[in-house]
């Protein structure tokens, strides 16, 4: 009886120990968006409670093959080479890629529903910061002061200049993501009737934003979930039938929706694809940033450069036409993976992607209901698309949240919850 007491007790703590590990890894995602150091301080603490509840649980497991080989490829070029290459090493930055390697190595113990369910609440706060700022501007500037540093304030304040609105973060980015997560939360894991209101709030604020590609691929995500959930072939070629003709009404509308303000910069871009304008300019400068990270790449044709390296040898003190992306990321992460990791590194990834795509199919038909399955669709379909034009791998919030659902599609499953069995024919004796 004193070992079941015992056993029993170290079971409570255990548990409770790997969800304060879920809230701070939730914590951590939000904290991110404010300031580098809250997020470091919550991802650190959840990486040590994770570990910590592992050491107490008794029938401890890890990841399968690819939850493994995914840990390998994020602490051999994202961190142990990171940190031997990196021209100026950011331990703040590397601790997003130690979580996530317990993460990806011991994904049976993370929940879902806690890490974003803290998201869903920390959004309420992101949608009246865009709000605010977008309908009563003195009012935002008047409580932003005390809440943003001086540097970020002044960011935030110009980039509305250009279009963006970016509420109580420190980067328009930040709070697209809280949006597109929060969204996804409440479309998949939420049951209650009201979540659709919300979903629709959220989204006309992911539009209010001003960022062009978040509202359009988290649609696309929630459009692949929802055809997949269709069960009859019909109903799928009516939904695909839906989503084109609706694409091709959007555009005939063009002229209608174009003077809108709060999509002035999506009709900026569609505008500037009818009139065929310079590709450059209509990508804010994106190809010369591409035409740099291949010249690096040429360079260094196996290994690449380092991890994050490109944010400081991608501009070149000789060229001014450089200077402008001082710092910043090759904003299309399959090149800066190329870049950066060489042949190998590129190749390598590319292959986890790929097996990691076939293994969410392969998941997602053993069981169709599973609503952890749902979100981690929904939330990598947007990535993958989001990444061929922004450095979301190379971004804290947006790589936990990604690995997280990295994890759950690739962790192993027990076969007998596959309702797909194939059995071998042959007569069925007596028992």
């Amino acid at each position: 009886m004193v070992e079941i007491v015992r056993w029993t007790r170290k079971r409570e703590i255990c548990d409770a120990v790997l969800k304060m590990a879920d809230v701070t890894l939730g914590l951590s995602v939000c904290a991110y968006t404010c300031k580098m150091q809250y997020g470091v301080f919550f991802a650190t603490v959840s990486f040590f409670l994770r570990v910590l509840g592992c050491i107490l649980e008794d029938n401890r497991t890890f990841g399968g093959t690819l939850n493994m080989l995914w840990a390998w490829f994020v602490l051999t070029f994202a961190v142990l080479l990171y940190k031997q290459n990196a021209v100026h090493y950011e331990p703040a930055f590397a601790m997003a890629y130690v979580l996530s390697i317990a993460l990806l190595a011991l994904p049976k113990y993370v929940r879902f529903s806690l890490v974003l369910r803290c998201v869903y609440y920390f959004s309420f706060f992101i949608v009246v910061g865009i709000w605010l700022q977008y309908l009563f501007p003195s009012a935002f500037t008047a409580i932003a002061k005390y809440y943003l540093s001086p540097t970020y304030l002044q960011e935030v304040l110009s980039r509305r200049k250009s279009g963006y609105v970016t509420g109580f973060t420190r980067e328009v980015s930040y709070s697209a993501l809280i949006l597109v997560t929060a969204l996804g939360y409440c479309a998949f894991l939420r049951k209650e009737k009201w979540r659709y209101g919300v979903c629709a709030v959220l989204l006309a604020t992911l539009f209010i934003t001003g960022k062009k590609s978040q509202p359009v691929l988290a649609l696309l995500g929630v459009a692949v979930v929802v055809f997949m959930l269709l069960k009859q072939r019909k109903h799928r070629l009516m939904i695909a039938g839906t989503i084109v003709g609706g694409f091709v009404l959007v555009l005939a509308l063009f002229p209608l929706w174009k003077h809108l303000p709060v999509l002035s910069r999506l009709a900026e871009f569609v505008e500037g694809v009818f009139t065929g304008r310079d590709l450059n300019g209509l990508t804010n400068g994106r190809m010369r940033m591409y035409e740099r990270a291949i010249q690096l790449w040429l360079e260094n044709l196996w290994l690449g450069i380092g991890w994050v390296n490109f944010r400081r040898m991608g501009w070149v003190p000789s060229d001014p036409d450089t200077h402008w992306f001082k710092y910043f990321d090759v904003h299309n992460c399959y090149l800066q993976t190329l870049c950066e990791t060489g042949i190998i590194g590129f190749v390598l990834f590319m292959a986890l992607l790929v097996w990691a795509c076939v293994m969410l199919v392969k998941n997602f038909l053993c069981d169709k209901k599973d609503a952890n399955m749902h979100f981690s669709i929904y939330y990598f379909v947007f990535f993958v698309c989001y990444a061929m034009v922004e450095p979301s791998l190379y971004t804290d919030s947006y790589l936990l949240l990604f690995f997280m659902a990295v994890a759950y599609i690739c962790k192993p499953r027990n076969k007998k919850e596959c309702p797909f069995k194939v059995y071998k024919r042959g007569k069925v004796g007596p028992l």
